[in-house]
């Protein structure tokens, strides 16, 4: 396609605005050029030319980046979104969906979305403005105001700040209500206060504040539409997560949704297949990252072959950690073997091992390495342990590679406190079960206290049993008393009512199978029995076998636990059981 001359690109204006940043005459012909050797560039070449080309707008873009961020958002979510924007822009002007004259009109037009919005500091900066606390907003806010303000910033910071002030106050965009708690939200009121002022539910305040960002940052038909996919999803797919929760989702980066909204249910469908996924699971994940919506499915599932390559893992493996982390459906392979490589090389691990972690915890694919060594070289200072043997406890439990250092401090400390040990008596805990690093003091003193209430004892006793076996700190407090009960059940059998009871991994079958195993040798006057019985012990068709048990809730569902392993076993249930009374 040639360029028309008489459009954007005519050199006879010598300037092409994305925001306030100028292309000059050189800049504006070489672009011509770039854009005409992509669009007739051969498959091999692409890739080249498309860095090539994002290498000379980089230095506006970042230009651009730096104005739109300035006052109200987050720099990097921005970057994120106009980097993509632009490989989006830059495939549909090859594909002649788009204009090329008309590509950078169309990168003029992105703003950041709502997602990167700074809390507090839109209002910060207009209540500094407005000086008087009794000041309106509504007469701060008008078409006379908006110069005054503006004329104390220079130019280029004029053009940005006056437009979004001007969606403000667009009558056609809020409502008289709108308005109302915009107006209370520049003002710092709390959403509590607000619904007290205008007699509404703080419920009511919140669902408004929702579709208020949503008005300033995109069309006010937009919202309905969201809605109206929002419940399509629900439906469709049977989603246990409410209508109210995939809106609130997609309110935060509308844009990508929007664009190929009458797409959506194909795109789904097309990638699950590809992917060898449910729909239900990728209709999730786009739910929960809509930037993946940006990649058509056969690009995703060559992202994903692409990268599951690189780490020599099986497309099913990598695709079951990513969908926990869909961000990474989009990230360019090169960049995560590069990452991954690199905490290979600082943490001096082998590469199986760290991916390994990086399964578990995806964040880890992505996560900028030098960020990630340093926390862990912090942490280990902290505790006062050695690096390498830090790292050991990470590969574990993955969690503490990417946590604040501080954090993980604090929780040591107050949980150390809780449970009245010092703080390497609790350290020495966590690094066994290192789960005990993240979990909040509050949650792990809240679940030993109901334990012991539910069971009736001194919670001193319980927090005795938990340092023998520190999982029994986050155990939910009801599966740790059925637990504790069980194992004093198999005490009973045992008559060892005395012996300290020890609160073990072992699950309920295989506790149920100690005991089965106990009462066989009683019987058979076996000297030695392991815990698996389905390979160390013979069970003889021709013996009758009799057990005498305690009185218990659990005699039950053993009972059905032993019927079931002698069918499976000898093909009959040769058993009888009696119940010895407590008298």
């Amino acid at each position: 396609m040639n360029i028309n001359n008489n459009k954007i690109y005519s050199t006879q204006q010598n300037k092409i605005n994305f925001k306030a940043i100028k292309l000059n005459e050189k800049e504006l012909l070489e672009s011509k050029k770039l854009l005409n050797k992509y669009i007739k560039a051969p498959e091999q070449e692409l890739e080249s030319l498309k860095n090539k080309t994002f290498k000379f707008f980089e230095k506006h873009l970042n230009e651009e980046i730096d104005l739109k961020t300035k006052r109200y958002y987050i720099k990097e979510d921005f970057a994120q979104e106009l980097f993509l924007e632009f490989f989006v822009l830059l495939d549909d002007v090859r594909k002649k969906v788009l204009p090329n004259e008309e590509f950078i009109l169309k990168l003029n037009k992105i703003k950041p979305s709502k997602d990167s919005y700074k809390s507090g500091v839109l209002e910060k900066s207009i209540n500094e403005t407005i000086g008087d606390s009794n000041s309106k907003i509504e007469d701060f806010l008008s078409e006379d105001n908006l110069p005054v303000y503006a004329s104390a910033k220079n130019e280029e910071e004029n053009k940005v700040f006056v437009d979004e002030l001007h969606m403000v106050i667009n009558n056609e965009i809020l409502s008289e209500r709108e308005k109302k708690i915009l107006a209370g939200c520049m003002n710092g009121k709390t959403s509590g206060e607000i619904a007290k002022e205008l007699n509404l539910s703080e419920v009511t305040i919140s669902e408004n504040k929702k579709t208020l960002f949503l008005k300033l940052g995109n069309d006010s038909g937009d919202s309905l539409l969201i809605k109206d996919i929002a419940k399509e999803l629900k439906s469709r797919y049977e989603l246990a997560m409410s209508e109210q929760e995939i809106y609130n989702s997609f309110i935060k980066k509308p844009t990508p949704l929007l664009k190929r909204q009458d797409e959506l249910f194909d795109i789904i469908s097309k990638s699950a297949k590809l992917l060898n996924i449910e729909e239900k699971d990728f209709a999730k994940a786009v739910i929960k990252q809509p930037l993946v919506l940006y990649m058509t499915s056969e690009e995703l599932n060559k992202n994903v072959e692409d990268i599951a390559k690189q780490f020599n893992l099986s497309k099913s493996v990598f695709v079951k950690s990513v969908l926990r982390q869909p961000q990474i459906f989009y990230q360019h392979p090169e960049t995560l073997h590069r990452n991954i490589k690199k905490n290979v090389e600082q943490f001096n691990v082998g590469e199986a091992a760290f991916v390994k972690a990086a399964l578990r915890q995806p964040v880890l694919f992505y996560h900028d390495p030098e960020s990630l060594y340093k926390k862990i070289n912090k942490s280990a200072e902290y505790f006062n342990i050695d690096i390498e043997s830090f790292i050991k406890v990470a590969l574990k439990f993955p969690n503490l590679f990417y946590q604040k250092p501080e954090v993980l401090y604090q929780n040591i400390s107050r949980s150390a406190e809780k449970f009245s040990m010092s703080n390497d008596e609790f350290l020495k805990l966590a690094l066994r079960t290192p789960a005990l690093f993240c979990l909040k003091p509050e949650t792990l003193y809240n679940n030993l206290q109901q334990t012991s209430e539910k069971l009736g004892v001194d919670i001193k006793k319980i927090i005795e049993l938990a340092a023998a076996n520190p999982t029994l700190f986050y155990t939910k407090p009801d599966t740790a008393v059925r637990k504790i009960k069980l194992l004093k059940y198999e005490k009973q059998i045992r008559n060892q009512d005395d012996l300290k009871l020890k609160y073990g991994l072992e699950s309920v079958n295989v506790i149920y199978k100690q005991i089965l195993g106990f009462l066989v040798k009683k019987q058979l006057n076996l000297s030695y029995f392991n815990k698996d019985l389905t390979y160390t012990l013979k069970l003889y068709p021709d013996v009758n076998y009799k057990f005498e048990l305690p009185e218990s809730e659990f005699n039950e569902e053993f009972m059905e636990f032993t019927r079931n392993l002698f069918k499976e076993t000898l093909g009959k249930s040769n058993l009888e059981f009696t119940i010895k009374n407590k008298s």
